[in-house]
């Protein structure tokens, strides 16, 4: 539920996705819930992000988990149009194989990501979202390698101890070395 903001058009609309995104970095997920039902409202409809960081929000309040399957499902639906002309874009790519993963569709998740991971070079936003999917589908190793590739990359390291997908893998040892280790 991050990086919401760029390309979204309508001010209403953007305060209330960024408003989103604030109360979801904080914890408060039914919040950005109502703060991103009222973003495509107010003419977010047409944008996959909205659509996935409203699924994010979803899926870690109680009793929602049939609404985030259904957003996920919203948000892979809608970026076809800008995959038309550039159907092999990494980024692009990674965010689909994420919300597959997330929808629980971690087989089509891993097959994706299996094939990007190799070519998102130093794409730290692509290289997280690996390490997101990785997770999420249960491949712990992998998924510490993409978070490593995506931290020398540049990837913020405060970003990664806010994100809920990565809880249980920050709580392994050798995620602590590996935050040991590009550190010192």
């Amino acid at each position: 539920a991050y990086g919401i903001g760029v390309g979204l058009v309508g001010s209403e609309m953007c305060i209330r996705a960024g408003l989103g995104t604030v109360l979801f970095a904080q914890g408060l997920y039914p919040d950005a819930v109502s703060a991103y039902e009222k973003s495509l409202q107010a003419g977010g409809a047409h944008d996959y992000r909205l659509w996935a960081n409203l699924a994010d929000a979803y899926r870690w309040t109680p009793d929602h988990q049939k609404a985030a399957r259904q957003a996920y499902m919203r948000a892979l639906q809608l970026p076809h149009g800008e995959l038309a002309p550039r159907p092999a874009d990494p980024g692009l790519l990674s965010r689909q194989a994420l919300y597959l993963a997330e929808r629980g569709d971690r087989e089509r998740a891993l097959a994706l990501i299996d094939q990007i991971f190799p070519r998102a070079g130093n794409d730290m936003d692509t290289l997280f979202r690996a390490a997101q999917t990785y997770e999420i589908s249960g491949q712990r190793e992998k998924a510490l390698g993409a978070l490593e590739a995506a931290l020398r990359a540049g990837y913020s390291s405060d970003t990664v101890q806010r994100d809920p997908e990565l809880l249980k893998l920050r709580a392994d040892p050798r995620y602590q070395r590996l935050v040991a280790s590009l550190s010192g």
